[in-house]
């Protein structure tokens, strides 16, 4: 059978089209212009939570080494609780 200019095969594809409009030209250079523009910005913010989450689990984990310490002790009345804090402190640094 043969086939015409317009007609599908019999699979009814005829492979891939790569149709482009302009528009969808142009959205994709505002696209690629904006990631350009606020990478920085999102570097920074990424930077920030980055040591926040460090310092959370530094700070956690001493609660943590400070808690024990008391446990081991005859105050641990106060160690129980610096060990809770600093246990929690450090795994929602983890997330």
């Amino acid at each position: 059978m043969a086939m015409r200019h317009g007609s599908r095969g019999e699979a009814g594809n005829d492979g891939p089209r790569l149709v482009w409009s302009w528009l969808r030209v142009v959205a994709m250079g505002f696209l690629a212009l904006w990631f350009i523009v606020t990478l920085p910005i999102r570097l920074v913010f990424w930077t920030l939570a980055l040591l926040g989450r460090i310092t959370g689990i530094v700070i956690g984990f001493s609660l943590m080494v400070i808690g024990m310490f008391f446990l081991a002790g005859p105050f641990f009345l106060i160690g129980i609780p610096l060990f809770l804090v600093g246990i929690v402190l450090t795994l929602r640094c983890l997330d």
